[in-house]
């Protein structure tokens, strides 16, 4: 083989290799948010899920259940939960977590009342990790 022939292998294997590398890479990521007055939800609950716009009582536990995969170890998975009333947001609670330990699975938060009882209005909630930021909503009459 030429010197020439060798260098194009070496250099189709190195892309090669790089497409392989690229492709095994685990994406961490939020693959769905629920928000329930459930908390401990089956399998077959979460999959058959489909509410787009859940409305809650007041007097309903709210939890956002937060399905993830790939998290890394030592991520910061932050969430805003804030209330829509007359064209702006008001924050009304904020968790960050920190994970000890690497994986996928779900993470469970709830919203807290007072006096036994939610703020009715329109919730927007946003959930980050790293860069990645998503925004889910629901309701409590």
């Amino acid at each position: 083989m030429s010197r020439k022939s060798i260098i194009i292998l070496v250099v189709i294997t190195a892309i090669f290799g790089a497409v392989i590398f690229t492709l095994m890479q685990k994406n961490p990521g939020i693959t769905k948010i629920i928000f329930s007055e459930n908390s401990l939800m089956t399998e077959e609950e979460i999959e058959s899920y489909s509410e787009t716009d859940p409305e809650f009582d007041q007097s309903e536990q709210i939890y956002a259940l937060l399905l993830v995969k790939n998290i890394p170890k030592g991520s910061t998975v932050d969430l805003q939960w804030k209330i829509s009333e007359n064209g702006t947001e008001e924050l009304v609670q904020e968790n960050s977590i920190t994970l000890k330990e690497e994986g996928s699975g779900r993470i469970v938060v709830s919203l807290i009342q007072k006096n036994k009882s939610s703020r009715s209005g329109i919730y927007n909630v946003y959930v980050t990790i790293g860069e990645l930021e998503l925004k889910n909503s629901f309701k409590i009459k």
